[in-house]
């Protein structure tokens, strides 16, 4: 299935000046989103899709990070987000090599 095409960042909670949110908009770019703080305690972007898309797996990046929740709403009801994934779930993240690779893989 290809990528989601996002439309815009709706917001974000902070950014570093090189990695920009906006580098969330270009999936063919190795440039990442960052905080504009190491060890800041939550980190937000809130990315407006394209189009209504029905989303079967996620790949995130993670640098550092102890949890990571995902939450979505609809554009007719922005302010009604439910989870998707939740800190609580069973995810682990992929080693630089286990990306590069394609080995585990995490569809939700």
């Amino acid at each position: 299935m290809a990528p989601v095409k996002f439309a815009r960042i709706v917001s974000y909670s902070s950014e570093d000046p090189i990695h920009k949110a906006d580098n969330l908009l270009n999936p063919q770019s190795t440039k990442k989103w960052k905080c504009k703080t190491m060890g800041e305690k939550q980190a937000i972007a809130i990315l407006q899709l394209s189009r209504q898309v029905q989303i079967n797996a996620v790949d995130i990046g993670n640098e550092y990070s102890a949890f990571v929740e995902v939450f979505a709403a609809k554009s007719s009801n922005p302010d009604e987000y439910k989870m998707c994934i939740s800190k609580y779930s069973k995810v682990s993240f992929c080693t630089k090599f286990e990306r590069k690779n394609c080995h585990q893989r995490l569809d939700i």
